[in-house]
């Protein structure tokens, strides 16, 4: 596998009362229920109001949780026939599945907003990047020092700007840029983008929310992203949004792949950690010995 390092922060923004955004970022990579799954990263933008939103986004995350977390996919499958070597196709059933289960919760609860929400998340297996995309959060990839946005926003802004009819700047400041046209939620079926990226050594993973990609530059994310480690550059970048706008929720998360760590340096240094351990408890033992005199 391609061992990473990650970075997640989320704000509910100067403005806003409730943060209707919600993350995960699981390091599966020493867990063996997850089978061939070393990680899953995922941002999801709530919509429909104050709980509703809220309600939603954190039922998507929570539900890919706990679908690839625990490995629980695996048996999801075996009911629906489908290959589990073919994670991409999983992914996306997965997801389209979560999206049944939004909507008829809404209905359930007889609301009078539709409840929806974005999602943009990951699956990592070995050095293969499988995403799952729906509404204008966005993934953005970092390799050979270029940065790329993979996902598209399906935004009405965006149909204009591919029209022809707005540039990219006057989308930005346009007054309807938070309408999205795709979303988890307010129907029973939904249309999923999907891409399948190779990662190497170097290469960052970043997800944020439209309250961070609205006001931050692509440029700007990619010399924050190198310039820091993960956490770090996740609250700078989070920072940088709330002091330029502030008006809507605020979440990324970003994933380095690093170097493969060979297997005995990995057992040499848990065995050094062990050893500090065994160390610290004895210099414990010996302070409460010489205290109690």
């Amino acid at each position: 596998m391609l061992p990473f390092q990650i970075g997640k922060v989320t704000d509910t923004g100067k403005q806003r009362s409730v943060n209707e955004d919600a993350l995960c970022a699981l390091d599966l990579s020493d867990y063996a229920p997850s089978g061939e799954i070393d990680g899953l990263f995922a941002v999801a933008d709530g919509m429909g109001g104050h709980a509703h939103g809220e309600q939603a986004s954190n039922y998507v995350i929570r539900e890919l949780s706990r679908l690839f977390g625990t490995g629980e996919y695996q048996n999801w499958i075996k009911t629906r026939h489908i290959d589990e070597q073919n994670l991409p196709l999983v992914f996306k059933e997965a997801v389209a599945e979560i999206n049944q289960r939004v909507y008829e919760a809404a209905i359930r609860q007889n609301t009078q907003r539709r409840m929806g929400t974005t999602v943009t998340a990951a699956l990592l297996s070995q050095d293969q990047l499988f995403i799952s995309h729906v509404g204008d959060s966005r993934a953005y990839l970092i390799h050979d020092d270029v940065i790329s946005q993979i996902t598209r926003d399906h935004s009405w802004v965006n149909e204009l700007v591919e029209q022809g009819v707005l540039t990219s700047e006057q989308a930005q400041h346009h007054q309807a840029k938070n309408i999205v046209t795709r979303s988890i939620g307010p129907d029973p079926s939904v249309q999923i983008d999907t891409h399948m990226l190779q990662v190497s050594p170097g290469d960052i993973l970043f997800l944020c929310t439209d309250g961070l990609s609205n006001s931050i530059q692509m440029h700007e994310i990619q010399m924050t992203l190198q310039a820091h480690p993960p956490q770090k550059a996740c609250k700078r970048l989070v920072h940088l949004a709330n002091r330029r706008d502030g008006s809507d929720n605020a979440s990324c998360l970003a994933v380095r792949f690093t170097e493969n760590v060979p297997a005995s340096s990995r057992q040499k240094r848990k065995r050094v950690w062990i050893l500090l351990g065994i160390l610290l408890a004895i210099l414990g033992a010996v302070g409460i010995y010489f205290w109690m005199l």
